[in-house]
């Protein structure tokens, strides 16, 4: 819809499961009809910040998936791909 509606290029950050990867790689192999796509796969963020969807509070230690605090836990998550 988006490629019909004018857009040429898109960008999409955060998408869980590497989902916008798997859309922009369809879209590349011409499998389906769509704009360019410029993604980030899952979002990286920190403890109780805007990707943490985690109710419990930080004394329970339990993060969603995508959270590391610091550089280096944002450096492991990223190198290993377990958002």
């Amino acid at each position: 819809m988006t490629l019909l509606a004018g857009f040429t290029t898109v960008r999409n950050i955060g998408a869980r499961g590497f989902r916008d990867v798997g859309v922009r790689d369809g879209i590349n192999a011409g499998e389906i009809e769509g704009p360019r796509m410029l993604v980030s796969g899952p979002a990286l963020g920190i403890t109780e910040g805007h990707w943490d969807n985690n109710p419990l509070a930080y004394e329970y230690h339990s993060t969603s998936e995508g959270v590391a605090d610091g550089p280096r836990a944002e450096r492991e998550k990223s190198s290993t791909g377990r958002m």
